[in-house]
């Protein structure tokens, strides 16, 4: 039972309306506190909308999702309650952790994003060094979690079979 092993990479979800300026800033982020390597072991998805976290949550096993606060309506506005939509729908969907990423920087928004089940939030312009540091923290986490719920299973007899 010792090889017995999560055989995937940790898999970051990043959503926003912006998603290559965001991606950008999470990679400097990664470079600047020195774990830019680290970014080499995780499977990296980005999408830009609602329907399409929807879809990749049916494609693959998310472990972090890093969500955009203001995000486009159908209709083209950007509204808060879009990006916390996209947080309800990853509480309630996904075995996952969330970090909101947003440069909404008032007090009601992080607590609107908490109420909605966030696991973090971290302003924009204020967080830029510290997301790399957050978004290592949950990978790590939620991924330990799995693997070591995979290893109880074995443990107790059970027989897994990743997906």
């Amino acid at each position: 039972m010792k090889d017995l092993v999560l055989k995937r990479l940790p898999t970051l979800l990043v959503v926003d309306d912006n998603i290559e300026q965001t991606t950008k800033i999470i990679q400097n982020s990664f470079r600047i506190n020195e774990i830019s390597n680290y970014l080499s072991d995780v499977n990296l998805l980005t999408c830009e909308s609602a329907s399409e976290v929807s879809e990749l949550a049916k494609e693959h096993e998310i472990d972090t999702v890093i969500v955009d606060l203001k995000m486009p309506t159908d209709n083209g506005e950007l509204d808060v309650r879009e990006g916390l939509d996209i947080v309800s729908f990853c509480v309630g969907n996904l075995d996952a952790a969330v970090i909101v990423f947003s440069a909404e920087a008032h007090d009601d928004a992080e607590a609107l994003s908490m109420r909605e089940g966030a696991d973090d939030y971290i302003e924009k312009f204020d967080g830029r060094n510290r997301i790399s540091l957050r978004t290592k923290y949950w990978l790590d986490r939620i991924f330990d979690e799995k693997r070591k719920k995979i290893e109880t299973y074995a443990l107790a007899g059970f027989e897994f079979k990743p997906g």
